[in-house]
C-alpha cells in the first residue's frame, strides 16, 4: 500500500491580492516540505482570496489569476519544491460560455498540472456562488507515487460543517 503524508494550510488570504496570497501560499508549501509532505492542500480561492463575489467576472482579474498560478508553480519548481503537490483553489473560465469557475489546480515539477472545477454551487444565505459561476462538469484522478487521488467538490458530503472557531493567536492583515 502507498502511504502518502499530506498537509493541510488552512491559511488567511485577501481579496484581490493575487501576489500576496501567490507568495503566502509558496511559504507554507516550503513548510509543508520542510514537514515530509507529498501533498500540501490549500483552500477554496487560495489564490485569489475569498469571497471573491463580483470581482470573478472580471476576464482580466481571472487571466492575472491564471498568470499567478502559473508563477507559482514556476516559483516552486525553482525553490526544489517542484516535486510537491500543492493543490490551490484560484479561479478559471468556461471555455463554452466564458463564465467564472470556482477551480482547483495541482501545481507539480513547475506546471499547472491539472484543473478540476467546483460541481455543486451553493446559493442561500451568504453564499452567490450560482450567480456568479458556472459549475464544472469531469472529474479529475490524479496519480501520486502510485496512490490515486480524487476529491470532493463543496456540499458534496451531506454533512454540515462544524462551526468555526477563531484561534486567539490568529490574525489577519490585508493590505
Amino acid at each position: 500500500m502507498t502511504m502518502l503524508r499530506f498537509a493541510l494550510a488552512q491559511i488567511d488570504t485577501c481579496v484581490g491580492a493575487l501576489a500576496a496570497n501567490a507568495d503566502k501560499t509558496l511559504e507554507y508549501a516550503a513548510r509543508a516540505a520542510r514537514g515530509g509532505a507529498q501533498v500540501v492542500v490549500f483552500p477554496e480561492m487560495t489564490l485569489t482570496g475569498y469571497p471573491i463575489e463580483d470581482l470573478a467576472l472580471r476576464a482580466t482579474f481571472r487571466k492575472a489569476a491564471w498568470q499567478t498560478a502559473n508563477d507559482l508553480a514556476s516559483r516552486l519548481a525553482a525553490d526544489g519544491l517542484g516535486e510537491l503537490f500543492v493543490i490551490v483553489g484560484t479561479i478559471g473560465t468556461d471555455r463554452e460560455n466564458g463564465k467564472p469557475r470556482n477551480r482547483l489546480v495541482v501545481l507539480h515539477d513547475g506546471v499547472v498540472w491539472a484543473g478540476y472545477d467546483k460541481h455543486f454551487l451553493p446559493n442561500y444565505g451568504v453564499f452567490d456562488e450560482f450567480r456568479i459561476f458556472s459549475s464544472g462538469d469531469r472529474s479529475v484522478v490524479l496519480d501520486v507515487d502510485g496512490a490515486r487521488l480524487a476529491w470532493p467538490s463543496a456540499k458534496t458530503s451531506g454533512r454540515k460543517a462544524a462551526p468555526l472557531r477563531r484561534s486567539p493567536n490568529r490574525t489577519s492583515t490585508c493590505w
